[in-house]
């Protein structure tokens, strides 16, 4: 109640005896001595709509400005009734964005990044519908403040695109501005870990490299912001690009010696991004243990989830699936406690991954389909191209791949000359062989990421189709040192067969019997790791077709 007299235009008797008729009546109630509340929503939308619109703003700015008077730490009613009140008294504009980055960051500390990017949405645009509001203010200091907090609530929320977007926007800010410290500062607002990278696929933004290049060369900068800069340069560049792993390398090492453990852990799960599980074992499992011991440092449940999620890509690449589901259910309890829908989201891609070892395609696709819908609502990357590749591979495997090569095609225009493999089966399929040797032909060497061993052995049975005996030895070269993988399951969203299993056929296609044999076998025992009828078949055919084995 001292809030309704600090603000009332009455006197306090007045006051009193309007909120006891309010009670008797039934609009309100006492939950304890000294407050009153609506005693349903609908009533206090009901007397709202009875306000003018001035009126009501005039209530708003009140109650706000009497929330602060009183020393209120209730940031968020603060921020709410200054909002709302700004649009017409507009003295209110500057306390109601201040109001609302203190809210902001309440809320993301509350686990609440949904309310957080309401109250900064509603500061943002005070800022653009009233600029005479801030003339005494560096508008442009408060635009890219604003936006950065915007861009860690979208990360929270897993809304990876939208995130990106605001700080292009800040980044945009800062050019108009002609100034390299909010450049700096627009750079540096992405502080919040994501497990998948946050630009489409095989792309790089050489203009952001070209900025933040020459930003790193600014004398003024503190260690912090030069990690967070070299955090940003190695996303801006492909994450295949050597100069974005030093890069991501540079940010760790200087992590290590700034006693921050957040900002240890960010560029740590940034370089597990681009150091890959299946390619670099051991690399990955250094990088994982020492995120753990981050995570278990201080009281983050992002990077709980992030040690996790890693742990199950490494019980994966070593063909342990009831090791993989143990270390994602447990990234699914820290995910559903501290409301990390994000990384729910994601982890939701193993049932596809799961459905596609055990042969049980028609629920890989429609699991598929549910995961990316999810991910896309909540603005993650475009996952259409990973999509289209495990959908093809599903109709590979059963026979059908023509049925999707359109698809493949429309795949292969946006990222040719990479794909090149499965397009060039499903021509074939299709009764083109001439083609398919033409996109066959364009291939290049295979991008060293999460995706290697499952295009790599697509090639693999793209040589052998198109009777191609040189690209056959080639993938036989490098699939031998991944040979007992099952293909990018680490990558817990899709798996195509065992690595072995490709390499068997090759083998036999290149007249290596003893070696497809030893191949098969391997194959065999991937196949019963993973609880896999079709690849254990797959792997029994292999055998069955090679000549009997040396006495």
């Amino acid at each position: 109640m001292s809030l309704l007299v600090r603000a009332t235009d009455g006197d306090s008797e007045q006051l009193l005896d309007a909120l006891d008729a309010g009670v008797t009546a039934g609009l309100l109630t006492e939950p304890r001595p000294g407050t009153v509340r609506f005693t349903h929503a609908l009533v206090r939308d009901a007397l709202e709509g009875d306000l003018t619109r001035l009126r009501l703003a005039r209530m708003h700015s009140r109650l706000g400005r009497a929330l602060i008077a009183l020393g209120s730490d209730d940031v968020a009613a603060t921020a709410h009734h200054l909002l709302q009140a700004a649009p017409v008294v507009t003295a209110d504009a500057g306390p109601a964005v201040h109001q609302a980055r203190l809210a902001g960051e309440q809320a993301v500390r509350r686990y609440a990044p949904q309310n957080a990017e309401v109250l900064l949405t509603a500061a943002l645009g005070l800022l653009s519908d009233h600029p005479a509001a801030f003339a005494d203010q560096d508008a442009a200091v408060l635009r890219v403040g604003l936006l950065g907090q915007l861009v860690e609530c979208r990360i929270r929320m897993g809304a990876v695109v939208p995130a990106r977007e605001a700080q292009e926007q800040a980044v945009r800010v800062a050019r108009g501005e002609g100034r390299a410290d909010l450049l700096t500062a627009a750079y540096t607002t992405w502080t919040e870990p994501t497990p998948w990278r946050v630009r489409a696929y095989a792309a790089s933004d050489p203009e952001a490299v070209e900025e933040l290049g020459k930003l790193l060369e600014e004398p003024g900068l503190t260690d912090r912001q030069r990690c967070l800069l070299l955090d940003q340069l190695a996303d801006a560049l492909d994450d295949t690009d050597p100069r974005s792993v030093a890069a991501s390398r540079r940010a760790v090492e200087l992590a290590r010696t700034l006693g921050e453990p957040r900002l240890r852990g960010l560029t740590l799960a940034s370089l597990l991004r681009r150091v890959d599980c299946e390619l670099e074992p051991e690399a990955y499992l250094e990088l994982h243990r020492e995120l753990g011991r981050v995570a278990d440092s201080q009281d983050g449940p992002e990077y709980s989830w992030m040690t996790a999620y890693t742990a199950a890509r490494i019980a994966a690449a070593r063909n342990d699936p009831a090791e993989m589901e143990r270390c994602l259910v447990r990234g699914d309890e820290i995910a559903r406690t501290y409301e990390l829908q994000g990384a729910f989201a994601v982890a939701r891609l193993r049932r596809p991954l799961l459905a596609m070892a055990q042969g049980r395609f028609d629920d890989a696709e429609r699991d598929l389909g549910a995961a990316v819908a999810e991910l896309r609502a909540r603005g993650a990357v475009d996952l259409s191209g990973l999509a289209a590749l495990a959908v093809g591979c599903i109709r590979l495997q059963q026979g059908r791949i023509t049925e999707v090569l359109p698809v493949l095609l429309a795949v292969w225009e946006q990222y040719q000359p990479l794909n090149e493999a499965i397009t060039a089966l499903a021509l074939h399929a299709s009764g083109r062989p001439e083609r398919a040797r033409e996109v066959f032909a364009r291939r290049v060497p295979i991008r060293r990421d999460f995706c290697y061993s499952i295009l790599a052995a697509l090639r693999g049975s793209a040589a052998i189709t198109l009777g191609d005996r040189t690209a056959a030895s080639e993938v036989y070269r490098e699939l031998l040192p991944l040979h007992g993988l099952a293909g990018s399951a680490s990558s817990l969203s899709l798996v195509f067969r065992p690595v072995a299993q490709t390499l068997g056929d090759l083998a036999r296609f290149l007249e290596r019997p003893e070696r497809a044999r030893s191949h098969y076998l391997e194959a065999a025992r991937v196949a019963a790791a993973w609880d896999s009828p079709h690849w254990a078949g797959a792997a029994q055919s292999g055998l069955a077709g090679l000549p009997p084995a040396p006495a």
